[in-house]
C-alpha cells in the first residue's frame, strides 16, 4: 500500500506490486495536483484500489446490479458518525480493462488510466454524468484537466 500526501489532500493506494503502486501513484498524484488547480480539496482523503476484472464485476454487480467488469467505481463516503473525517469516498480502477481500453481507443495507458482516476474523483466530488447537462459539466471539467496534464480530450476518443 502507497500513502501520499499533498498539503490539501491524502490517498492511500492498494496495488498488485510495488512497481504499480509507485507508477499508478504517480499518475494519481498528478491528477490530484492538476485537480486542485480548478476545485479545492483542502484536507481531503481518498482510497484507491486496483481490482482485477472478476472483482471489477463482483462490485458492479453488487452496486450497480450490472453483471458485467467495469473500469471505475466510486463509493462516496457517507457523511454520518461512522465515516472518517475528510474521507471523500474510495475508488475502485480495473488496469485489465483500462489497457483493453486504451488499446482499442488507440492511447497510451496512462492516459486512459489517468482519465479514470479523474472521473472517479470527481464522482466522489458530487459530480454526475445522469443527464445531458450534468454530463456536459463533468466532461468539461475532466477535459480541461486531461489538457493540463498534456493529454487529449478524452471525450474525443470514446
Amino acid at each position: 500500500m502507497v500513502n501520499k500526501s499533498h498539503n490539501s489532500f491524502f490517498f492511500t493506494l492498494e496495488a498488485e506490486s510495488t512497481k504499480l503502486q509507485k507508477r499508478y501513484g504517480n499518475l494519481i498524484n498528478k491528477a490530484l495536483n492538476t485537480l486542485q488547480s480548478e476545485i479545492k480539496m483542502e484536507n481531503k482523503k481518498i482510497s484507491f484500489k486496483i481490482c482485477s476484472s472478476l472483482e471489477a464485476k463482483k462490485f458492479n454487480k453488487e452496486f450497480r446490479k450490472k453483471n458485467q467488469p467495469t473500469n471505475v467505481l466510486a463509493f462516496p463516503s457517507d457523511d454520518d458518525m461512522f465515516s472518517l473525517p475528510n474521507h471523500l469516498g474510495d475508488i475502485l480502477i480495473c488496469d485489465e480493462l483500462v489497457l483493453k481500453e486504451a488499446v482499442s481507443l488507440g492511447i497510451d495507458f496512462d492516459e486512459r488510466f489517468t482519465h479514470l482516476a479523474i472521473h472517479g474523483i470527481l464522482h466522489l466530488l458530487g459530480y454526475l454524468h445522469n443527464t445531458e447537462s450534468t454530463a456536459y459539466i463533468m466532461e468539461t471539467l475532466e477535459s480541461k484537466i486531461m489538457s493540463k496534464l498534456g493529454y487529449s480530450d478524452p471525450y474525443l476518443k470514446c
